[in-house]
């Protein structure tokens, strides 16, 4: 097997052993430690998982349906989607060539170029379209009667230069099973009821960027080593303090690339996670905020710190934390670069303003 975790994964096969087993239904098990074990793996140092869970995935499975060169099949413990698709001579020679690898890397040209992309319907409604390449799923997000409509899809890479979804979007004349990726300019377009169709690029956003951070966006990423341009002062002077603090604490060598703020809309939650990176390891430290809207802006509540490596950098990494609670921050979008990026101001604390990627 290969995989798009990363590009080692991409380049290298895994092999594991497997049985047929009838219990209840024909099952499926995986039963060597393998790239699908490693999505599963409960250690959150492995691939920044849940702790106890991994990234809910399955290594054994149950057979749903089976056909002439598809197999369907579902999670034992998380029910996960499992589709086996029988490759053809192109597509195996592709894999084994590190077709994935090229798959992502096309997907990463293409967010760091489409400004705001979208899909026009036969009403004239502009659907915001984005491919979300760390939580694997496709966002769309519209207004429909003056209300914000939302859908996520999760996906997956595949034969030469598919992103299929999980599930068709269906929405006025869009019914969108998969897309193209443009494997030599890097473009994406989507197959629409077996039509291809281009997706589209606005100039300004489509979309206020607090009504979709959680939704189409999941996370922030804050540069934390090197002061971002816009930023304030007070943030870069916290954000100074807490790098001293935690070199002092923590191993020569070790730096703090970037810190993502995670939106989890649905538990209305903010996880704080500051990266550490020690050698050619890096290391989560998650402190978790609860939050409600005032209006446009979140008022941000500290919580506590998630597990060992946050409760050993929590003193270092005050200065942030102080900063962020009870703040009340307006989310704008900071327009100036090629890539899209966010800015997140504290209306409570003047200067404490951070800049970084929209993932």
């Amino acid at each position: 097997m290969y995989s798009d975790i990363n590009n080692t994964t991409g380049t290298e096969s895994k092999e594991s052993s497997f049985r047929l087993k009838a219990v209840t239904t024909p099952a499926l098990y995986f039963d060597t430690y393998s790239y699908m074990h490693l999505l599963a793996d409960p250690d959150p140092s492995i691939l920044n998982g849940v702790p106890g869970w991994g990234m809910f995935a399955d290594f054994e499975f149950n057979f749903k349906k089976v056909s002439a060169d598809t197999i369907e099949l579902v999670g034992s413990l998380s029910q996960s989607k499992l589709v086996l698709v029988k490759a053809n001579a192109e597509e195996a020679t592709a894999y084994s060539n590190g077709n994935l690898n090229n798959l992502r890397t096309v997907a990463e040209k293409y967010n760091q170029t489409a400004r705001f992309p979208f899909l026009n319907t036969k009403s004239g409604v502009r659907v915001s379209t984005a491919l979300n390449l760390i939580t694997k799923e496709v966002s769309f997000v519209y207004l429909k009667d003056s209300k914000l409509e939302t859908k996520s899809l999760g996906f997956a890479f595949s034969g030469i230069n598919e992103i299929v979804l999980k599930e068709a979007f269906e929405f006025d004349d869009l019914h969108i099973e998969k897309f193209i990726l443009g494997l030599e300019d890097n473009s994406v377009h989507a197959i629409n009821a077996g039509q291809n169709v281009p997706i589209q690029s606005a100039s300004e956003p489509i979309l206020p960027l607090n009504k979709i951070l959680g939704v189409q966006y999941m996370s922030i990423v804050v540069p934390m080593e090197q002061a971002v341009v816009g930023s304030g002062a007070e943030f870069n002077t916290r954000r100074n303090a807490f790098l001293t603090a935690g070199k002092a604490r923590l191993a020569a060598g070790t730096t703090f690339p970037q810190m993502n703020l995670v939106f989890d809309i649905n538990e209305q939650l903010l996880i704080v996670n500051q990266i550490i990176r020690q050698g050619l390891n890096s290391f989560s430290a998650l402190y978790i905020f609860t939050y409600r809207m005032d209006g446009d802006h979140f008022v941000l509540n500290y919580e506590q710190p998630l597990y060992g490596n946050a409760e050993v950098l929590e003193n270092a990494f005050e200065p942030i934390i102080e900063g962020l609670h009870q703040g009340k921050f307006e989310f704008e979008y900071e327009l100036t670069a090629s890539q899209v990026r966010a800015s997140g101001d504290n209306k409570n604390l003047a200067g404490f303003k951070f800049i970084g990627d929209l993932n």
